[in-house]
């Protein structure tokens, strides 16, 4: 493992136990002596409910090395809009005459902010823990959760053209200014610069992601038909963008008969079968009991041991 610290990031359908593998998963790896933090970054947050904390904190210390938190996606929603108010009032000087509050305000109701918002929180808490060897993140439903993965590859491709168009804006600019015999510096446009930067930053976290040693995703389903179909649309999706795809996780897992339904639909993956539990998860004592049993154990291992086969 690359001790610098691997994100682990979990999706699937709505009900199929996200937050509850994510939390099993987490509870396993701090009992190995692992520096652990759980990241909740679904807006519905029942995170804290799993370990039965009653807290008005995001964020609350389990142990010295493991930590879970709940992400306030309305703290960061308005955290990137400050910063779109700061970016817009030093860039366009020419602006502080107007209302930038009034632009701001609009911009509040727009939609994709709460994919943004994970962005800006996901870079926080990656500084935040930067010291922790796993970073989990129990990830929205399958709609937003596609959107965050797909954000700065989209965002690529709009820096990608707005560079250019600023490019030809400053050669007008140039010309405008051989014509008048004034000093032009291109590399002194804040604009431009502030582009490169934001296009710096979504390349690193596009790399971060598809990088095997720093990220891996898994998808968590159940025996369901639809479970199945989304979770396979689920993982055309992911790989389509090179990201890697660590797991298929099957959670409460009965019939052994369908064992082969899920092998045809996801070759080339690492399979796990997660039997349904004989009562509710709630609380550390019942996710301490379940982690224990060997199928569980041998999938926390896979983890710890990436790439090696130990089936």
């Amino acid at each position: 493992m690359d001790k610098k610290g691997k994100n682990l990031f979990f999706l699937g359908k709505g009900g199929t136990g996200k937050t509850t593998i994510s939390a099993l998963t987490a509870t396993a790896l701090a009992e190995k002596g692992e520096k652990v933090v759980l990241l909740s970054m679904d807006p519905a947050h029942n995170l804290f409910d799993v370990f039965q904390i009653n807290s008005s904190k995001n964020a609350v210390k389990l142990h010295d090395n493991f930590i879970i938190e709940e992400i306030d996606i309305q703290y960061w929603i308005k955290t990137y809009l400050k910063s779109i108010e700061e970016k817009i009032a030093g860039s366009y000087k020419y602006l502080t005459a107007l209302s930038l509050e009034k632009h701001i305000n609009t911009i509040r109701y727009s939609p994709g902010l709460e994919e943004y918002a994970l962005q800006y929180a996901y870079e926080a808490v990656e500084k935040k823990y930067k010291d922790y060897t796993y970073r989990l993140f129990d990830m929205p439903p399958t709609a937003l959760a596609l959107r965050f993965f797909n954000l700065p590859i989209l965002s690529l491709i709009w820096l990608e053209q707005l560079i250019d168009l600023r490019k030809k804006i400053l050669e007008k600019h140039k010309i405008i200014n051989d014509v008048y015999k004034r000093d032009f510096a291109k590399t002194d446009d804040k604009i431009l610069n502030q582009l490169f930067r934001m296009q710096s930053d979504n390349e690193k976290i596009i790399k971060n992601l598809q990088d095997v040693k720093k990220s891996g995703i898994y998808i968590i389903l159940n025996e369901d038909n639809l479970s199945l179909s989304e979770s396979a649309n689920i993982y055309k999706m992911i790989s389509e963008n090179r990201f890697s795809i660590d797991g298929i996780l099957v959670n409460k897992y009965q019939d052994v008969m369908k064992q082969g339904d899920f092998e045809k639909k996801f070759t080339n993956l690492s399979l796990h079968f997660f039997p349904l539990g004989q009562h509710t998860l709630i609380g550390m004592t019942d996710l301490k009991e379940y982690i224990n049993n060997e199928m569980f154990q041998q999938y926390i291992y896979s983890i710890m041991l990436p790439g090696e086969n130990i089936f």
